[in-house]
């Protein structure tokens, strides 16, 4: 399931105008928010707590990313 996680990040982010590094990116976000639901979703009171919290999380790690490296697109992220 990790990988086609990673996959579907991959896939998407190069489909919606991202080139390969950001393709990379997608794949870490994806790794991330399985992450998430390992070790988060458990203390979440149900799926609405749980999609606001990863989706604040993996947004943040996106944006850190594109801090640290300008050349990255975060459109696509």
């Amino acid at each position: 399931t990790n990988l086609a996680m990673m996959g579907v990040g991959v896939g998407f982010t190069i489909f919606f105008g991202g080139n390969l590094i950001d393709g990379i990116v997608g794949g870490l976000a994806a790794i991330w928010i399985w992450i998430l639901q390992q070790y988060i979703q458990p203390y979440c009171m149900n799926q609405v707590a749980f999609q606001f919290v990863a989706s604040f999380l993996t947004s943040s790690f996106i944006c850190i990313f594109c801090i640290i490296y300008p050349f990255l697109s975060i459109q696509p992220l």
